[in-house]
């Protein structure tokens, strides 16, 4: 039996405009649009050669829309959003397959984003979503998770 690979967190952010627009942000390993995201990282130990603990998934997705959206969030921001999106997929990049746990977060924000250096960032309705490239297969795997 193949060992299963490991498990990587990734916190997910799902920007909404008033009119309903999605912001994806450019990937360039990816060679792609997608849902501004970032995995989960650990902390530095908090004394010397103390352990290590991992960030809050809200943590990663803090950091992953301030990113895109270039500004700090207010405290509470970010509504985790129940979805049971599939963990396996496999990587268009290196043909290898990933298991993720995905945490998906939301918010509603005006329709301004000023992306930091090396975010290039654009808002989309979901049709756009659907029918234009290069828009990675994560973001749809992940919408179609969403609770109706």
């Amino acid at each position: 039996m193949d060992k299963l690979p490991p498990s990587v967190d990734v916190s997910v952010v799902l920007i909404r405009d008033a009119n309903g627009r999605l912001l994806l942000d450019y990937n360039d390993e990816w060679m792609a649009f997608t849902l501004p995201m970032s995995k989960v990282h650990d902390l530095p130990p908090e004394v010397e050669g103390g352990p290590t603990a991992p960030e809050s998934a809200l943590a990663a997705a803090v950091r992953a829309a301030a990113e895109v959206l270039g500004r700090p969030l207010p405290p509470g921001a970010l509504r985790e959003v129940v979805a049971e999106v599939p963990p396996y997929s496999r990587s268009l990049r290196d043909g290898k397959w990933k298991r993720y746990a995905f945490h998906v977060f939301s918010v509603t924000v005006n329709g301004t984003a000023h992306p930091l250096p090396g975010h290039v960032a654009v808002w989309l309705t979901p049709t756009d979503v659907e029918g234009l490239e290069p828009i990675s297969p994560t973001v749809g795997t992940i919408l179609r998770a969403l609770p109706e």
